[in-house]
């Protein structure tokens, strides 16, 4: 019997992994390498720090450590780490031994309109490094397609480094419709962090970074009337919520909550002169219609 194949939605903030026969992905981990910032060996309760400490293993320590992403706006940018980071989940996350490597087969997405020297790192890696036998690159919009079961629409993926609206016909991307937007969710961290130390409270280490990630998950949210809200804020008390910080520090969170998803429609916040995810959408709708000719439907991820 055939062994199944791999599947990696390689993503720049987390990673996806699991086998074609299972519904749903075997490990999702935060796509990143920590090390510690210490020379000698230290425990921590039940956690032994060491010199690489790879994905999910990184957040119990992450204080500790000097974090790195091994990509940034869905490009690989350091390979060895990305190595690193793959190896660990085929052998500790899918359990599958390295003897067998060279007999699987692995699908891996990436985002659409990537350079082709990122799928030329993908294949060193995978083939040189790693020694997996076949793979395979597909767009990362495609397969949502794909799953919703349609053939034809226009999805808006934004990840954690870039947004895309990518428009679909029959299976085939249209290429020269496809928008790109190097704003997504890591951006929008930045800029709370930038946000929270013009406030006047410090963040300023790599781990600190997935601190301020955890409060935009926990409370940054998208304003439907960005004038209002900011009115509101500084009329009232309303958005005010304190939380603690895991050091003990007590910290003031108001209109952060909704300035620092605004980049995504005002990119000229952060001196970005490519329109909003809002005019990028309609544009792409508007120019692509006429070729959607079977069925039309927006995916938003």
């Amino acid at each position: 019997m055939t062994a199944p194949v791999i599947v990696f939605d390689n993503g720049t903030g987390y990673m996806k992994a699991g086998l074609s026969n299972k519904e749903t992905p075997m490990c999702t981990i935060p796509a990143l390498i920590g090390r510690p910032m210490l020379r000698f060996k230290q425990k921590i309760e039940n956690i032994e720090l060491k010199p690489i400490m790879i994905g999910d293993e990184v957040i119990p320590v992450r204080s500790l450590l000097e974090l790195t992403y091994p990509m940034e706006e869905g490009i690989i940018k350091n390979a060895g780490d990305m190595e690193i980071l793959w190896d660990y989940v085929l052998q500790k996350k899918l359990k599958i031994n390295k003897s067998d490597f060279k007999n699987r087969k692995l699908l891996i997405t990436e985002a659409p309109n990537n350079p082709d020297k990122n799928k030329e790192k993908m294949a060193q890696i995978l083939f040189e490094k790693i020694g997996i036998g076949f793979f395979n690159i597909e767009p990362q919009a495609k397969m949502t397609l794909y799953c919703e079961g349609g053939e034809s629409g226009v999805v808006l993926d934004s990840g954690d480094g870039v947004t895309h609206v990518i428009p679909i016909a029959k299976n085939f991307l249209l290429q020269h419709q496809i928008k790109r937007l190097d704003i997504a969710g890591r951006h929008i961290t930045n800029y709370l962090t930038r946000l929270m130390q013009i406030k006047g409270y410090a963040f300023n280490s790599t781990a600190d970074f997935e601190i301020v990630r955890e409060l935009k998950e926990k409370y940054c949210f998208v304003s439907c009337d960005i004038k209002s809200d900011r009115k509101l804020d500084q009329e009232t008390t309303y958005y005010n919520t304190y939380t603690k910080l895991p050091d003990g520090r007590k910290i003031r969170i108001s209109c952060e909550k909704f300035e620092a998803p605004e980049i995504l429609f005002q990119p000229n916040l952060i001196q970005n002169e490519m329109p909003g995810v809002h005019e990028m959408l309609y544009n792409c709708i508007n120019v692509s219609k006429n070729k959607l000719i079977y069925f039309f439907n927006i995916l938003v991820l």
